[in-house]
């Protein structure tokens, strides 16, 4: 089944590193990501059972907005991101602002001066990026998202794509929802303790799993990041 494109930009996502390969393909027939993000992994596995958790509310406000949406609700949408702003609001503004500014863990009200040079329609804001959205959105009406800490998901034997803040620099760049307001001895024991298959995401030098490297990264900064990953023995 092929993969769906990214339907938001998000610091930190890992929609390249899935589609290389760098991660293992799920085992079981549900997803459950408790730092959804923009939901990098269920996207390459979309007809899955998907559960997306988040802390942050404008993610799980978009993440809700795209879930009902249908093709028609994206294309009423103002292709002029100037009369987006305007008009919208709520999580509809929100999914724009994503596509002001790359990379970023919380909507731009402004563009970028890359998305006003125009050089890359396809990656802000305007037409190609509001059909690109319209054709896939409703693929993924069956999945499910609630905002809350990621101890508040139930455990169960699922696929669990873990992609928290990393424990360094690069996860203080998430603000309220960063590394600083982790406790990351406490999420290992909790990713240790989750049913079926357990797939964790950080960056080389982490040690609160035994984690090995992934391979490489580019950011939206050009600044190259090493991965890494801990995949924990499938278990029901």
């Amino acid at each position: 089944m092929p993969a769906l494109r990214p339907f938001f930009s998000y610091y930190g996502s890992k929609w390249t590193l899935v589609r290389r390969g760098v991660y293992p393909e799920p085992r079981y027939d549900a997803i459950i990501e408790p730092f959804a993000g923009s939901a990098a992994y269920s996207l390459h596995n979309w007809d899955l059972d998907v559960i997306l958790c988040d802390r942050n509310p404008s993610v799980v406000g978009v993440w809700r907005f795209l879930i009902e949406a249908t093709a028609e609700d994206i294309l009423a949408m103002p292709v002029d991101y100037r009369v987006a702003m305007e008009e919208l609001s709520g999580a509809p503004r929100d999914l724009v602002g994503f596509w002001l500014a790359k990379g970023r863990s919380r909507p731009a009200t402004a563009a970028t001066a890359w998305m006003k040079a125009g050089d890359r329609p396809g990656s802000f804001w305007g037409e190609h990026v509001r059909e690109k959205i319209a054709s896939q959105v409703e693929r993924i009406s069956h999945w499910r998202v609630f905002e809350g800490d990621y101890r508040t998901v139930e455990n169960g034997a699922a696929t669990w794509f873990v992609d928290p803040p990393y424990q360094g620099r690069p996860g203080r760049y998430y603000g309220t929802y960063g590394s600083a307001h982790l406790d990351y001895e406490a999420l290992g024991r909790w990713c240790r303790s989750l049913e079926g298959q357990v797939v964790v995401c950080e960056e080389e030098g982490a040690g609160w799993l035994p984690f090995e490297p992934a391979g490489e990264v580019r950011s939206i900064q050009w600044r190259t990041h090493r991965e890494a990953s801990w995949v924990s023995p499938s278990r029901a």
